[in-house]
Parts: C-alpha cells; sequence; structure tokens
C-alpha cells in the first residue's frame, strides 16, 4: 500500500512538472509570436512611411509632388490666411523640342537644373517648391510673408538663366487675410503664365487684374517691366 500511495505521488509530480513544462512552453511561444508581430508592425510603418515620403516627393527632382501639393499644402495655404502669399506658376520653354532633337535624358537633365534653380530661389522651411505632374515641365512656388510678386519672378528668371534655361512663369500675390484674392491666386498665376508664354516666353507676367470674379482676365494685358519701373530685363513682362 505504500509503495502505491508513493508511485501516486510521484505520478502526481510527473504530471505537475509536465504541466509546468507544457505552460512553460505556451509562455515562450507567445512571448515569440509577440516579438514576430511586434517586428511586423516595424517594418509595415516603415514601408508606410516610405511610401508616404515617395508620394509627397518628385523622384526626378527631389520637390514636393503634384499630389502632395494637392492634397495638403495648397490646402493649408489656402487655411493660413495670417500672411502674404505669392504664387509663381512656372513652365519651361523649349523642353518638347529638346526631348525631340537629344532625347528624353536630355529633356531630364534640363528639369533637374530648373528644379535646383528653383530651389536656390525659395526659402528653406519657409517656401515651398513642387513639380507639376511627374512627365511635366511646370512648376508652382508658394513664397510666405511676401506679396511682391515681380522681383520674386526676376530672380526666378535670373536663377533660371544661370542654369542655362529659359521659362514662362506667371505670378499673383495677395496680403495676409485677403482670403478671397488668396482662392485665386493660382488660377491667376496660371493665367499670367500663358500670358508670359504666348508673348515669346523667357519672361514673366505679373497678374494685376481685380477680383477673379468681375472677369478679370479679360482686362490682362502685357507690358515690359521696364515701363513699371522694375529692374530691366529682357522679355519679361508684366500685367497691369
Amino acid at each position: 500500500m505504500d509503495m502505491f500511495w508513493s508511485n501516486l505521488s510521484s505520478l502526481q509530480l510527473s504530471w505537475s512538472g509536465l504541466g509546468w513544462m507544457a505552460t512553460a512552453a505556451g509562455f515562450s511561444s507567445v512571448t515569440l509570436w509577440i516579438g514576430w508581430l511586434q517586428q511586423r508592425l516595424r517594418r509595415s510603418e516603415q514601408e508606410l512611411a516610405r511610401v508616404r515620403a515617395s508620394s509627397r516627393t518628385d523622384s526626378l527632382t527631389g520637390l514636393g509632388s503634384q499630389r502632395y501639393f494637392d492634397a495638403e499644402r495648397w490646402p493649408l495655404a489656402l487655411r493660413d490666411a495670417t500672411v502674404a502669399l505669392t504664387v509663381a506658376f512656372i513652365d519651361l520653354d523649349g523642353l518638347r523640342a529638346l526631348n525631340n532633337e537629344l532625347g528624353h535624358d536630355a529633356g531630364d537633365r534640363m528639369i533637374q537644373r530648373a528644379a535646383a534653380a528653383i530651389q536656390s530661389v525659395a526659402r528653406g522651411g519657409y517656401d515651398e517648391a513642387f513639380r507639376r505632374y511627374n512627365a511635366g515641365d511646370e512648376f508652382v512656388v508658394l513664397f510666405r510673408g511676401t506679396a511682391d510678386a515681380a522681383a520674386l519672378g526676376c530672380r526666378l528668371l535670373g536663377a533660371l538663366k544661370c542654369a542655362g534655361v529659359t521659362a514662362s512663369i506667371g505670378l499673383d500675390s495677395c496680403d495676409a487675410y485677403d482670403r478671397g484674392r488668396r482662392r485665386a491666386l493660382l488660377a491667376n498665376a496660371e493665367a499670367s503664365m500663358r500670358i508670359a508664354k504666348s508673348a515669346g516666353g523667357g519672361g514673366l507676367a505679373v497678374y494685376a487684374g481685380g477680383p477673379a470674379d468681375e472677369g478679370a482676365g479679360d482686362r490682362q494685358r502685357a507690358v515690359d517691366l521696364r515701363q513699371n519701373g522694375q529692374r530691366s530685363m529682357p522679355g519679361a513682362l508684366v500685367t497691369a
């Protein structure tokens, strides 16, 4: 009988030991699974950050992308009416002819030179430059805290010229808290760029019409900057 109880006690201890081992193994498995899951989550977060960053940046130039401009930066610029704002709309001259003559690699190099020149005028951490559409030759720059559109346009033309690039530039600006004019800046700058382009390119046009809802586009006309007391620059135009 004593032997029976001794064997039973040994069996109970064995089962207890097995139970403890199973519990320990279970905890170990759970720990490993949690570690694996955390690693996967970190990788997913890193991949998401990479995708988000790539969607915000134009791969050829390093400037902000069209998607980033449309989804985040332009809406923010419209909401933040506490500072003056100037919008520059830039279209490179002769890119299609260059692509046809020397190939798209030469065209890409021209776009990269133009982007670097534009970025050199934008103040880091304050102004923002974007390339419109990945296959396009248009750029938009948001200059915050200044409404001196003509001076900014001259600086952009000068920087592009130094980079061996000619462009047509349209600009419009508004003072702080002018929300009505602010909403029309991008459209006005683009319309002004087309005036500069139609005048032969290699120049700029500054919007100087009234509110957009008053048919201001019909009142635009191109005038040489030198007639308006601005710094002389061949081909430079300003609307009046």
